[in-house]
């Protein structure tokens, strides 16, 4: 495709020299389209999300369109089967949720720092039993 070059190179544990891997261009449509608009959220919250994801075994992520505003959700299972703890994100704001039984509580937590407001959402749960 003209000047288009891409070239992936992979180092083992133990080698010596890099190696090339073989790379194949298929043309067709854009499937993370949807997701571009999500892409200043992602940036705004990435190092907090990271934090997240790296302390809490299983947390997932989906997106979600509020009033015309693309969102990035991010969920916590508990242990207790189907309940869970989800934030919603945007650019500018993060609300949280409780979801149990299959409903959705808005939770009263303004902390705009994800992994925080996950956190202290978990400890006000647990306050409760």
């Amino acid at each position: 495709m003209g000047p288009l070059r891409l070239t992936w190179y992979s180092l083992q544990a133990g080698a010596a020299n890099y190696r090339p891997l073989p790379v194949t261009l298929t043309i067709g449509p854009d499937l993370a389209r949807p997701l571009h608009s999500l892409w200043p959220t992602i940036e705004t919250h990435a190092e907090r999300l990271e934090r997240l994801v790296r302390q809490q075994a299983g947390v997932t992520f989906g997106f979600t369109d509020n009033d015309g505003q693309p969102g990035l959700t991010a969920e916590v299972n508990l242990a207790e089967r189907g309940t869970a703890v989800r934030a919603v994100l945007t650019e500018k704001e993060v609300r949280y949720f409780v979801v149990r039984e299959g409903e959705i509580f808005r939770a009263d937590c303004a902390e705009f720092r994800v992994d925080r407001g996950i956190y202290l959402l978990l400890a006000e749960l647990a306050a409760l039993d």
